[in-house]
């Protein structure tokens, strides 16, 4: 197909689109001669090259009304003021360009600037279990609205939201492509933003918003500004601080129910990529500032929730004002984390609280095992004992850490002995029930059993390092 060919064909189509939008023909009026005949036309043979450059020539003046109309098929230029920001230009085109700034008190600025910042490191430190080396300005928050949500290559992320603190507040930097072929001065412009960029933290991003821009900008043949970046996923540790308290995990009800925020005609994320391609296919900006501002809310909402996360875990005060299961959650976590002594701080915090029985037990479980790591026993046995006489099931690992203590470290065979008797009791009436103790090991007992009573009865016995020393 020849140049004249294509074009042809592209004034073919357009035409088409302007009989729907316009009542005239795209096509000038037949010439008409003084007496009422037609002015003879070109021949049908072909258009000459002039005929096809005017028609052209009237093309784009078709191009910049159909613009100004309401039911065009490209983005209004209308829409745009009414969704407020600016248009950025970059090497590759243009966007649209949002920013939203909270605002402090001036004599506030300066402190909730460095305090923020510093919490947020401290905190990404404590998770990674390293030092990074960052300003708190160096921090962004980031979120993606996408046309799916199950990405893959023909995912898009027409909206990047950034959001970090400066002196002057908190910031939310949102990136808009109106359109397919805008994508490319997207990310060359977010790219741009996130150069400075050292800790990046998201909810979810880790399966889903860095690997979707990592693959478009791959798609794009640009070089991947999160390539270096240290990543936070604020999910992980929600899920760890309130999943057995909230069950639900997801930004929305954690920012209902910790921050008592509650949107009011906020968008349904699944609804996000039918309004978008609703927009690039009419132009009709329906629905665009509802999700410019489920965006921004989702920033704003992540910062805070980081905050707080920060607040849990490294404030001394702010474990009086958590529930008893944020208590135990929170020593879960930090015990998984290496930290035992501030796990051990949380569980004797909860344990002051009133706790379900199963969660008292498994306070006191948790403690119990810290103490006997770091060789307190008389806690680690008020524990255990506490353990065994509240709870209305056999504890097993109690009776046997009571076992062993009073054997070798109190060296009370007698003790020893009757908590060894204790265990087989109950392990004996377990049996008799529906569901048998299959995990429960009853020839240990019975063998720990027999080997007390030979100690017992040897009156001879020398206890180890006591040479010469007799104990009856």
């Amino acid at each position: 197909m020849t140049l004249i060919e294509k074009l042809r064909r592209q004034i073919e189509i357009l035409e088409k689109n302007e009989q729907r939008l316009s009542p005239g023909p795209l096509s000038r009026p037949t010439p008409v001669h003084q007496d009422g005949w037609a002015a003879p036309s070109k021949s049908a043979s072909g258009p000459s090259q002039d005929s096809l450059i005017s028609r052209l020539e009237r093309l784009r003046e078709f191009q910049q009304r159909k613009i100004c109309e309401p039911n065009g098929f490209e983005f209004r230029e209308e829409t745009e003021p009414d969704l407020g920001g600016e248009i950025r230009k970059t090497a590759a085109g243009s966007f649209l360009y949002f920013s939203n700034q909270s605002e402090c008190r001036s004599e506030e600025r300066d402190d909730r600037f460095s305090s923020s910042g510093e919490l947020v490191l401290s905190l990404v430190r404590l998770l990674i279990g390293s030092e990074i080396e960052c300003e708190p300005f160096q921090v962004a928050f980031l979120d993606t609205e996408a046309t799916g949500l199950s990405g893959g290559a023909g995912t898009y992320a027409f909206l990047v939201g950034v959001g970090g603190w400066h002196a002057s507040g908190f910031c939310v930097e949102q990136f808009f492509m109106r359109d397919f072929h805008e994508e490319t001065a997207l990310l060359l412009a977010l790219q741009e933003r996130l150069t400075e960029v050292r800790l990046l933290v998201t909810f979810n991003g880790k399966s889903f918003d860095l690997p979707l821009l990592d693959s478009r900008y791959v798609i794009s043949r640009l070089d991947r500004p999160l390539a270096q970046v240290t990543h936070l996923d604020l999910l992980h540790p929600a899920r760890r601080l309130w999943k057995l308290r909230l069950g639900d995990c997801s930004l929305i009800n954690l920012e209902k129910r910790l921050l008592g925020l509650w949107r009011e005609n906020d968008v349904p994320g699944n609804l996000i990529p039918h309004l978008y391609f609703n927009y690039t296919r009419t132009g009709v900006g329906t629905g665009l500032r509802a999700i410019l501002e489920h965006n921004r809310q989702d920033i704003q909402s992540l910062a805070d929730l980081t905050l707080l996360v920060g607040r849990i875990l490294l404030d001394d005060d702010a474990k009086e004002d958590l529930e008893p299961e944020e208590l135990l959650s929170a020593a879960k976590y930090l015990q998984a984390l290496g930290q035992p002594s501030l796990s051990l701080e949380f569980n004797q915090t909860a344990l002051q609280r009133t706790l379900p029985q199963g969660l008292r037990i498994e306070a006191m479980q948790r403690s119990a095992r810290l103490f006997k790591t770091q060789k307190i026993y008389s806690q680690a046995v008020a524990l255990w004992e506490g353990m065994i006489s509240d709870s209305q099931e056999f504890q097993d690992e109690a009776c046997e850490n009571l076992a062993i203590y009073f054997e070798h470290r109190a060296r009370d065979l007698a003790k020893a002995l009757d908590v060894t008797e204790y265990a087989i009791d109950r392990m004996k009436c377990e049996e008799h029930h529906s569901e048998p103790f299959a995990s429960l090991d009853l020839s240990r007992w019975l063998h720990r059993r027999d080997r007390l009573r030979r100690k017992s009865r040897n009156k001879s016995f020398v206890w180890p390092g006591m040479i010469g020393v007799g104990r009856a």
